[in-house]
């Protein structure tokens, strides 16, 4: 018989998938890109007087 999964428990299975595919996504991005996106990121937050 098949075990039966929790809402809770598979929300924390696609929860990890998730988080797997983003690392696994992560790895392929240079270090410059990050940069550039931090950069927009706090621009962004100037500008919408987030800080």
């Amino acid at each position: 018989m098949p075990s039966v999964l929790s809402p809770a428990e598979a929300l924390g299975l696609s929860g990890a998938t998730l988080e797997g595919r983003v690392l696994r996504a992560a790895h392929h991005v240079s270090d410059a890109t990050y940069a550039r996106m931090a950069d927009r990121l706090r621009a962004d937050a100037w500008a919408s007087k987030m800080i």
